[in-house]
């Protein structure tokens, strides 16, 4: 008799304190009496009994009880104290097979009770919010979520309502999905209007910078913002209120040029620093050079639209070797575009390539003329001028354009003369400050001796300009880079601009003198002395000693000489490695190198 007691005192646990939850909850459940007749208690198949509950979501008012929700919970709390305590003694007493089942059922009437009750919590922190309409608005997908995400359970008598259940899980799945691409969209949204107040903000400051030659640092602007690129753009952007001349809105354009400044690789040079200087050198030289007199009407924005997209894309996803690299180690980009300006048809492809894919025509315009098929045509143009190989045909170009119109700059050929803006804005760092062009002096120098490395691990012998054993110190290097190289091309060009070219010939007669002073310092006059090596290993050797590993005679490495300008464009011998390229561009193993990064 006692063991029948425990028992039934056990069973009506379950009973008593779901049936307090349950009315917090405005739940009636129906429960079956045992036969016996000894209150309310759960019977042996208790886990197929049905309780019939209200939705968790009911609106108070609408809950049969008149107890109020503190009364609830008080009559809750003391439940549940009288619960623990006939709990505890229930486990004490239980020793047949009956009142360990009953022990069971008990375990799994908590467990229900517990899970109840975190639904209870769960309606204020938001769990319902993504299914909510208008304030105080109740819609079916909102019932139906919370029916399976609170996991009821169905009894389900036909392949019918089997179907019409994974059909309701299908819609809450899909609308689950089409929340978070909302919440996701409407997250991006608000970025980017974030970035162009940024950008409204700091641009009319940008601006001024880029106007004014000697105050933009643009390495400075890479630390403040990591885009220099896409700041500089923005800001010209929104200065020449080209959202009125293009089709595109300011958030899709702010959009493009992000995604293009991403495509840059962190090269020593060839990066979006790079990128960004060329865009503010560039649009500083055009502008200027439409506010001389004279010039009125000769420049017009769709002009400085063009030169601004060729020149944020003129080198962009670099692979930081030059193209003779690229041709003579058989590079599927060399193959691709037959050896001819291989990376400069790369860089304008690319740009073009992302348009498309983010469904942004950049060359889409309000005006009759000219046609977008125009504008990119000449985009085409000026980045393919700016390969190297092209370089005296440029400025060539530009100097018998000069020739026949020295008295009517109006005549002078357009096209001609933004390829020789955006060219010489390439190769233009020694027309800023001393500081800024020592900076890129340094990196275009360590991007060049990385290539040497990679041509002796190739087997290919490299110019002296990228030879870490043969190359000239900085001083005599950057000289020759000038007289060779920029000199030739800034002529025609400043000819051309007048005194709009006026303080970046100041900053460059400026860097000449330096550099000839820095040339005639003890340590650039007499460069480290060379490595001895093996004449037969390469094996870098001590002194005069014979080499360890071929037992051969040391022999002298070269003594660096000032480049020539066939250094410095990139003519080299024409010896073809063992080297093979797998289909995504990168080196195979077993070539004659160790792999670089793909295109």
């Amino acid at each position: 008799m006692e063991q029948a007691d425990t028992s039934s005192t056990v069973q009506a646990l379950p009973a008593m304190h779901e049936a307090s939850a349950n009315e917090l909850l405005g739940n009636s459940p129906v429960m079956e009496p045992e036969a016996d007749g000894r209150g309310l208690l759960f019977n042996s198949s208790f886990s197929e009994t049905k309780v019939r509950t209200q939705s968790a979501m009911s609106v108070p008012g609408e809950a049969k009880n008149t107890e109020s929700l503190e009364e609830l919970l008080a009559r809750l709390e003391h439940d549940i104290e009288d619960v623990e305590g006939q709990y505890r003694f229930a486990r004490m007493q239980a020793k047949g097979t009956k009142e360990k089942n009953a022990l069971e059922r008990t375990d799994e009437a908590i467990s229900r009770i517990i899970q109840q009750l975190r639904h209870v919590q769960g309606i204020g922190a938001g769990r319902h919010e993504t299914w909510q309409g208008p304030k105080g608005h109740k819609n079916k997908e909102q019932t139906n979520w919370t029916q399976m995400f609170e996991g009821k359970h169905t009894l389900f008598r036909s392949f019918r309502q089997v179907a019409r259940k994974v059909q309701l899980e299908n819609r809450v799945i899909g609308h689950w999905k089409q929340e978070t691409t909302r919440s996701r969209d409407l997250s991006e949204q608000r970025r980017i209007q974030k970035k162009i107040r940024e950008a409204e903000t700091a641009g009319s400051r940008t601006v001024e910078e880029v106007n004014s030659w000697f105050s933009l640092d643009v390495f400075e602007l890479e630390n403040s913002t990591e885009k220099p690129l896409t700041r500089i753009f923005m800001s010209i952007w929104l200065d020449r209120k080209f959202y009125d001349l293009c089709r595109v809105t300011k958030e899709k354009a702010l959009e493009y040029i992000t995604a293009l400044e991403s495509t840059y690789k962190n090269n020593p040079y060839h990066n979006r620093i790079h990128a960004a200087d060329v865009t503010a050198t560039s649009y500083y030289l055009l502008s200027t050079f439409s506010e001389l007199e004279g010039m009125e009407g000769y420049v017009r924005d769709i002009d400085v639209l063009a030169l601004m997209l060729a020149a944020s894309c003129h080198d962009v996803a670099h692979p930081a070797v030059n193209n003779d690299f690229l041709a003579r180690t058989g590079h599927p980009l060399a193959l691709r575009y037959n050896d001819r300006s291989i990376l400069e048809h790369f860089h304008v492809a690319t740009a073009f390539e992302l348009m498309r894919e983010l469904n942004i025509d950049m060359l889409s315009h309000n005006l009759l003329s000219p046609p977008s098929s125009a504008v990119r045509s000449r985009i085409i143009d000026m980045v393919l001028a700016t390969d190297m190989a092209h370089h005296k045909a440029v400025y060539e170009e530009l100097a018998n354009e000069l020739s026949g119109n020295k008295n009517h700059m109006q005549d002078v050929s357009k096209i001609s003369l933004e390829k020789n803006i955006l060219h010489c804005s390439d190769i233009g760092h020694p027309l800023r400050p001393f500081h800024l062009h020592l900076r890129w002096s340094e990196r275009i120098n360590e991007e060049f001796l990385a290539q040497g490395d990679q041509e002796k691990l190739q087997g290919i012998e490299p110019i002296s300009l990228f030879d870490r054993d043969k190359a000239p110190p900085l001083p005599k290097g950057q000289l020759g880079f000038i007289n060779f190289v920029v000199l030739p091309a800034w002529k025609p060009l400043r000819e051309a601009l007048g005194n709009a070219a006026a303080w970046p010939e100041e900053c460059l007669q400026a860097n000449i003198k330096k550099w000839n002073e820095l040339a005639k310092e003890p340590e650039a006059q007499a460069p480290a002395p060379a490595p001895t090596r093996c004449s037969s290993c390469g094996t870098e050797l001590e002194g005069d000693a014979m080499c360890t590993r071929c037992s051969n005679s040391p022999e002298k490495a070269e003594t660096p000489v000032s480049p020539t300008i066939d250094d410095i464009v990139g003519k080299q011998s024409r010896h073809q490695p063992a080297v093979k390229y797998g289909a995504d561009g990168a080196l195979q193993e077993g070539s004659t190198s160790e792999r670089h990064n793909a295109i």
